[in-house]
C-alpha cells in the first residue's frame, strides 16, 4: 500500500496543507493583536519546511534524480573542477559543479548533496509563499495540485536557480538594483535560464 508513490504524495500534502494552516492561522492571531509576525517564532513554518525537506532530500530516484548522483560519484573534487577551465564558463553553471566538487571535499555520499539541495529549495520557496501570498495555505496546496512540487523533485540545477531567484524579490523591492542582480547573477550561474530575471526592474511598478 505505501509503495504506491500517489499515496505518499496525498499523505505528503495533507500534511503540508495542515502546516501551512497552522502558519497562517498562527501569522493572523499575532496580527489581529497588534503584534509582529516574525518568522523565529513560526514553529509551523519550520516544521512544514522540515517535512518538504526530509521527504525531498531523501529521494534516490525520481526523474533525473540518478543523473545528479552518478555525476557527484564520477565527480573529482575542487582540483578537478578548476583543472577544467570549461567549468569556469558562466555559461556553463559553474556555482552548481563548484558546489557539486566543494562537498565532494567533505563526503562521497551523493545522498548529502540531494539532501542538501532540497532542503535549500524547499525553504526558498515556502519563504516565498510565505512573504507574497494572501492565501498561505491555499499557496501551498496549489504547491501540490499544480504539479510543481513534483518538478523540485526532479531538476536539481533548474529548481536550486529558481530557489536562488526567490531572494532576489526583496532587493527589487526596495531598489536595491545591484544587489537584485548579484542574486540573479549567482542564480545564472546554477542554470543559465535564470538570466531571464534581468528584465524584471523594467516591470517593477508593474
Amino acid at each position: 500500500f505505501w509503495d504506491n508513490d500517489m499515496i505518499k504524495i496525498f499523505v505528503l500534502l495533507v500534511c503540508c496543507v495542515a502546516l501551512a494552516w497552522a502558519s497562517e492561522v498562527n501569522t493572523k492571531q499575532i496580527l489581529r493583536k497588534g503584534g509582529r509576525y516574525y518568522l523565529r517564532d513560526d514553529l509551523a513554518f519550520f516544521l512544514l519546511v522540515a517535512v518538504l525537506g526530509i521527504f525531498t532530500g531523501l529521494r534516490n530516484d525520481y526523474n533525473d534524480t540518478w543523473n545528479y548522483i552518478k555525476g557527484f560519484r564520477t565527480d573529482g573534487g575542487l582540483t578537478e573542477f578548476f583543472a577544467d577551465p570549461e567549468n569556469l564558463n558562466p555559461f556553463k553553471n559553474p556555482l552548481f559543479y563548484f558546489y557539486q566538487s566543494l562537498l565532494k571535499e567533505f563526503t562521497d555520499e551523493a545522498q548529502w548533496m540531494i539532501f542538501l539541495s532540497s532542503v535549500f529549495t524547499q525553504y526558498c520557496f515556502i519563504l516565498f509563499f510565505k512573504r507574497y501570498s494572501r492565501r498561505f495555505t491555499f499557496t501551498v496546496f496549489l504547491y501540490f495540485a499544480l504539479g510543481t512540487f513534483d518538478v523540485s523533485l526532479g531538476a536539481m540545477k533548474q529548481t536550486m536557480a529558481m530557489a536562488i531567484l526567490t531572494l532576489s524579490f526583496p532587493f527589487l523591492e526596495r531598489g536595491k538594483l545591484i544587489r537584485f542582480y548579484l542574486v540573479v547573477l549567482i542564480a545564472m550561474m546554477f542554470h543559465t535560464y535564470a538570466i531571464c530575471f534581468a528584465v524584471l526592474p523594467l516591470f517593477a511598478r508593474k
